[in-house]
């Protein structure tokens, strides 16, 4: 099997190809040595690629990346694969200008060139790269890419270049103020990424003539300062590729022939076959066809019923988000077509994306689009199914209930209730959330409060118990800070926390790889101890200390036969957690469980029996 990664700056397409057959896509974030250091890039492999790939077994892996064009960049790179990932034959990596040629061109010479989040270009002799003009970075360089067009529309609105009603619409379509703009190009890391996440906005405006002439003239100086530097260009086919060449194409063209440029194709995958029919639209297609069944079964039943086409209301934005104020504006237009109709019919996931193109809601779980539609159609409840399977009720006749504060509670400590943006969502209109198990078990969300004061006990597996002391080379508060900078940058999740003045200790999850790098970044700080198979075991109800005097006493007095290595209580008023070995989880676990819920002696050996990973029971 072979691996082949096509990276840019803001994502990386890893596909995992045996016999010319695509067996497995991934999707991670953008490497770019340029700006990632070496243990950036190995996290991210560690972290994001690792766990979803099938094998670590390879026999050849092929990495075409942006900056990878020099040799330490290149061996930078090369170190980061080859610690993660066992390969029996060659590991390369490339520049991704040379896969773009590739791809591009095949055994042809022709003028390559790249526009995404960044752009670059080269002369292509049909085997390898002869000439390239070095593409400088966003800010001396990468004309007309995705960086380039959000920098110059960014200085232009906060200069008052655009018209005022242009710029209003931009500051209020990305909740942005100038402070956070000037904030997040010179303070916040990946300022490329951030400013080619703005350009979307370029091409929803297009129809502005000064929107247009800043595209327009992007263009025009990549093609002056990039292609027009080859020698005999005027007679060379010059191919393009990136979703910023794709979706301003036409702009593009346009750019092109006032220069007298030669534009073969514009794609955005190499060797695109224009007549096949995207993934999406086939998809979409399959979604309105179960939607028409199910209004014709319903006819027959005489349920008058409407269908809603998800594609005219709801969008993604930029960030992959539904767009909640453009969905509801669209949702009450649509309705002023069914006013007194009982059932509505729409479809799930189906959606439209910042470009206006067919899309997909992300894999998050269809209960987060139920409450994104629940939410905008001003539902009193939505109901959905519980997806977890990792949930044991006790024995209750009536439903459960839990606050939006206990469930949040129950999604932080790891149990898969829903998608945890469904929560403040539906806490902001009031609507609640009922979740189905079997018809006899199910679970409802809402603003209501029972007076339980012990709702549940959870426990986490796979945790490691993390102790810091200082060495005393930074004062406490610059010892704590640096803690959790490092297990920030790592992007690993602490589960509970305890400091003092000299040391730190943290319950985590995460690989040994990354365990290891921030060793590393925190031993010249602190002596490091570290314990592994672990977990927490977490208490979720109404726990206010206020109110129930003596609770956590009684919680803690619980476990007294066990050994507690941590206690966490007082940052949440749901929550009361403690840090156990392994050996000592379903104990714990149970024990709680028998005196906090009044669990029957069979229920209890039922559970016992199904030894649950993360498992709670109400």
């Amino acid at each position: 099997m072979i691996l082949i990664a096509d990276s840019g700056s803001t994502k990386t397409d890893w596909c995992v190809v045996e016999n010319g057959v695509l067996l497995q896509q991934i999707f991670t974030k953008g490497t770019n040595p340029f700006f990632q250091s070496e243990e950036e890039i190995s996290n991210e492999i560690a972290t994001a690629l690792l766990p979803q790939l099938k094998t670590s077994e390879l026999d050849a892996v092929y990495f075409y990346g942006a900056g990878c064009g020099f040799p330490d960049k290149i061996s930078m790179v090369h170190r980061a694969i080859t610690k993660h990932l066992s390969v029996k034959n060659e590991v390369e990596v490339n520049t991704d200008m040379l896969a773009a040629a590739r791809g591009l061109c095949g055994h042809d010479s022709g003028i390559a060139c790249i526009m995404g989040t960044g752009s670059n270009s080269c002369y292509y002799d049909g085997k390898s790269i002869v000439t390239n003009v070095s593409p400088l970075g966003f800010i001396l360089g990468d004309e007309g890419s995705g960086a380039c067009l959000g920098k110059l529309l960014v200085g232009d609105i906060l200069k008052n270049q655009m018209t005022p009603e242009l710029k209003e619409k931009f500051l209020k379509q990305f909740d942005l103020t100038p402070a956070d703009i000037i904030d997040r190009v010179y303070r916040k890391p990946f300022p490329n990424r951030f400013l080619a996440s703005l350009s979307p906005f370029l091409a929803q405006n297009l129809g502005e003539p000064c929107v247009r002439a800043l595209v327009l003239n992007s263009f025009k100086a990549f093609l002056k300062r990039n292609v027009m530097q080859y020698e005999d260009y005027q007679h060379q086919k010059v191919h393009f590729i990136g979703s910023v060449a794709f979706y301003y194409k036409e702009v593009l063209a346009e750019a092109a022939k006032e220069i007298k440029v030669h534009i073969d194709q514009i794609s955005r995958l190499c060797n695109e076959n224009p007549n096949i029919i995207d993934d999406h639209e086939i998809m979409a297609h399959g979604a309105m066809i179960s939607s028409l069944i199910l209004s014709h079964y319903l006819e027959e039943c005489t349920k008058k019923n409407f269908i809603l086409n998800s594609c005219h209301f709801m969008r993604l934005g930029l960030d992959r988000k539904p767009d909640i104020k453009y969905v509801k504006k669209n949702v009450e237009e649509l309705m002023k077509d069914c006013p007194d109709v009982p059932i509505l019919i729409t479809q799930s996931r189906l959606c439209k994306n910042a470009y206006d193109e067919v899309d997909f809601f992300p894999q998050i779980g269809n209960e987060y689009y139920a409450t994104v539609i629940g939410a905008v159609f001003h539902a009193d409840e939505i109901i959905t199914s519980l997806r977890s399977d990792e949930i044991c009720f006790r024995g209750m006749e009536h439903t459960r209930t839990l606050t939006y504060g206990e469930a949040e509670n129950f999604i932080d400590s790891g149990i898969a209730l829903l998608h945890p943006e469904c929560i403040p969502l539906a806490r902001t209109v009031g609507m609640a959330i009922v979740l189905i198990k079997t018809p006899e078990d199910t679970l409802r969300i809402s603003s209501e409060k029972t007076g339980t004061k012990v709702k549940a006990a959870v426990s986490r597996r796979g945790v490691v118990f993390v102790k810091l002391r200082s060495l005393g080379v930074l004062t406490s508060y610059l010892f704590i800070g640096k803690v959790f900078d490092v297990f920030e940058k790592y992007k690993v999740p602490v589960y509970l926390a305890t400091s003092s003045n000299v040391s730190v200790s943290l319950a985590v999850k995460c690989s040994n790889d990354t365990l290891r790098l921030i060793y590393r970044e925190l031993h010249k700080y602190a002596e490091i101890g570290m314990e592994t198979e672990m977990s927490v075991v977490s208490v979720i109800g109404d726990l206010n200390w206020e109110k129930h005097t003596g609770l956590e006493a009684r919680i803690i007095e619980t476990l007294k036969e066990m050994p507690v290595c941590m206690i966490s209580y007082g940052s949440s008023t749901h929550n009361l957690s403690v840090l156990v070995r392994e050996q000592d989880r379903e104990k714990a676990l149970m024990t709680l469980c028998k005196a906090f819920l009044d669990i029957p002696s069979e229920k209890f050996d039922v559970i016992k029996q199904t030894q649950l990973q993360d498992s709670f029971v109400m």
